[in-house]
């Protein structure tokens, strides 16, 4: 329905989280592998990162919504 529609902004925060993902789940898994509970613990600081960037996106494409409806449906 909307893939006519431009981006309310570039899309250039959700490659950079689905990086910090990809080394979480392989730090994850070398973490497992070698029963390491330090490095599993800094998994948890990537996962810190993560949210902090979803936080960022929601709260930019909360402001395109406030100031201009119309594009509520395009920010969700």
């Amino acid at each position: 329905m909307m893939g006519d529609e431009p981006t309310l902004k570039p899309l250039i925060d959700i490659p950079r989280m689905a990086e910090k993902a990809i080394t979480m789940l392989q730090h994850s898994l070398d973490a497992l592998v070698n029963r390491d509970e330090t490095a599993a613990q800094v998994v948890c600081n990537y996962d810190d990162e993560v949210d902090d960037l979803y936080d960022q996106i929601y709260r930019e494409l909360l402001t395109y919504m406030i100031q201009d409806p119309a594009t509520i449906q395009r920010a969700t």
